[in-house]
């Protein structure tokens, strides 16, 4: 595609793991050397799983078009914006319009914390651009069907596998019940040691460095409240706890053996995924999760071995909705769909937002695309051909008059 709309320079950027390579293609302005600006958009092509495809009305593979939406998997996260901003650059190109410089990095391992990019980065800075004056993406959703949405921050995260694991092999609860610590009992001890009964995380000084949230963020988030039509009525606290404060949730456990209620596991493992806020630093977090869990453990005295795994992790983000750029984006969605956008913040993760602005010295800014019944992850994905076309048209105008 990228080749067919006219890029100047289309490249596929190994990485070193051997995992999916970078995407790199160069569409050149014809504005004066000096006077125009050079645009990142970075985007992502692999996807999740389709799961169990019974729960899907159509194949989740083959890309469907019916009652106004594009279906399947990848539509709305992320293939659908991705395309939009292909599009729109395209048509900018063509008509002679395209002013600015615009160089697309799309990766292949978003979905597994995008290993491997920020080193494709550094190996490739003469060919990308050592300085950029913006980065765009598009990775997110309205927080309803009808309001355009402006995103400005997401919470980073930090996924980690706890383990504890025994010399014994699995064992029989009637033969060996009682003669030894077990693994599971062990695990459930130290994973209870993470939250109070109220749920407050007990890592120390995981609260720490929290400030209060700032009275325009507190408007945004009145303002979202009043007019957002939501799929579960919130409240402003709720949003503040979902936007803009940190959460620890247990969210899987596996264990050895047959999976026998009499068979007591050789070993036992629970997942933990952590998020975070801009204040807290992903290494501190880290080094406190692994020293807190390590010296409870230690206290039980069991003669049982403990692992910590950190998976992936990724740092905060936020965005300044003051900017030029925001402030460009505001009027163009306003102009399209003839309401001002709302500005959000987001609970979940974009594993390299952060990463791409140091790496490239420049502000990143989000827009959000497809409708909160998009489905992203879930069965039976779409995305509204009307908010597709409308952001190629909003994108288009942005980079004319950045």
């Amino acid at each position: 595609l990228f080749i067919r709309f006219g890029s100047e320079n289309v490249k596929l950027l190994p990485i070193e793991t051997g995992d999916n390579p970078v995407v790199y293609a160069y569409f050149k302005g014809n504005g004066k050397d000096g006077t125009k600006q050079r645009i990142l958009w970075y985007g992502h092509y692999d996807v999740i799983p389709a799961s169990d495809v019974r729960g899907w009305k159509t194949d989740p593979f083959t890309l469907t078009c019916e009652d106004g939406y594009i279906k399947g998997r990848g539509v709305s996260d992320n293939k659908g914006p991705l395309v939009a901003a292909m599009y729109s650059v395209a048509s900018l190109l063509k008509k002679g319009e395209l002013v600015n410089d615009i160089v697309f990095l799309i990766e292949g391992n978003e979905e597994i914390g995008s290993p491997g990019l920020e080193q494709v980065c550094k190996q490739n800075r003469d060919l990308i651009g050592s300085k950029m004056d913006w980065i765009f993406l598009s990775n997110s959703t309205w927080v309803d069907q009808m309001h355009p949405c402006l995103n400005y921050g997401l919470r980073g995260v930090i996924n980690a596998q706890i383990t504890v694991h025994s010399d014994e092999p699995d064992r029989h609860s009637g033969i060996n019940g009682g003669l030894h610590r077990e693994p599971v009992a062990d695990l459930v001890n130290l994973i209870s040691k993470l939250q109070d009964d109220s749920g407050k995380v007990l890592i120390p000084n995981f609260y720490a460095p929290l400030k209060p949230i700032s009275d325009q963020d507190y408007k945004r988030l009145e303002e979202i409240v009043e007019v957002a039509v939501l799929d579960q009525k919130k409240t402003v606290e709720e949003l503040i706890m979902n936007w803009t404060k940190p959460s620890l949730s247990v969210t899987t456990m596996k264990m050895s053996g047959p999976g026998n209620i009499s068979v007591i596991p050789e070993s036992a493992t629970m997942g933990v995924s952590i998020r975070l806020v801009p204040e807290q630093g992903v290494e501190k977090v880290k080094t406190a999760l692994k020293s807190y869990i390590s010296d409870c453990f230690a206290k039980s005295n069991s003669k049982n071995h403990l692992k910590i795994e950190v998976v992936n992790s990724a740092e905060a983000w936020l965005g300044d909705p003051t900017n030029h750029a925001y402030k460009i984006l505001r009027d163009e969605i306003a102009a399209a769909w003839k309401t001002e956008p709302l500005f959000v913040k987001e609970g979940g993760s974009i594993p390299c937002v952060r990463s791409l602005e140091r790496l490239f010295n420049a502000p990143a800014v989000q827009i959000a695309c497809g409708q909160s019944t998009d489905n992203a992850h879930l069965d039976n994905e779409n995305l509204r051909i009307e908010n597709w076309s409308k952001m190629a048209d909003v994108l288009s105008n942005v980079f004319r008059k950045l």
